[in-house]
């Protein structure tokens, strides 16, 4: 959460990469302040902050937490992240140059 916020506020890391394709969701911080940036935007303002106060409150049901905030499993979820980052990486599988100035929002 707490790297979620940062990115929210303007303050990550200046060494986070978001052209890289992450293992698992809670993988690190990036990674996690990343997918939780895109949960964000993909299920609704306000998605971090319920998850946040789920989590404090309630015994951890993976599947019951995940399922009931954003309909799908965190598992769902973060394919669907990876397969939009994915679209949006820079292909470079022939040795060409990437733009390094390309911006690779999702």
């Amino acid at each position: 959460m707490a790297d979620w916020v940062r990115l929210r506020a303007g303050f990550a890391a200046p060494h986070w990469a978001r052209d890289e394709l992450p293992e698992r969701w809670d993988q690190g911080y990036q990674q996690t302040g990343y997918f939780l940036q895109w949960l964000e935007r993909t299920c609704g303002e306000g998605t971090v902050v319920k998850l946040n106060a789920r989590m404090r409150e309630e015994t951890y049901d993976e599947d019951r937490l995940w399922k009931g905030l954003c309909g799908q499993s965190v598992q769902e979820l973060f394919k669907r992240y990876c397969d939009e980052l994915s679209k949006k990486l820079p292909r470079n599988r022939q040795g060409d140059e990437v733009d390094e100035q390309e911006d690779h929002r999702i």
